[in-house]
């Protein structure tokens, strides 16, 4: 197994802010006592963005919206495999 590379400088405000707002995701019942994701709950991370001074802008606001449609993809796909089995 190889280490995943380092990520780019540009890159670390978001991956830093990312890692700060995995508590801020809205959820819905998703049956068996569950629950599943539906997307960040974009007011607490703004919330948090301000509370930690980091200054908003688009390109930081992108990365962290590329990096929500991954997760949401993500179990998307483990639900898809899931029931598949």
């Amino acid at each position: 197994m190889t280490d995943a590379p380092a990520p780019l400088p540009c890159n670390l405000l978001a991956l830093a802010l990312w890692k700060e707002v995995q508590t801020d995701w809205n959820h819905v019942p998703a049956g068996m006592g569950g629950s599943m994701r539906t997307g960040l709950n974009w007011q607490a991370v703004d919330w948090r963005v301000q509370f930690l001074g980091i200054e908003w802008t688009m390109g930081l606001y992108r990365k962290l919206q590329h990096l929500e449609r991954l997760e949401l993809n993500a179990q998307h796909n483990a639900l898809k495999q899931q029931r598949s089995s």
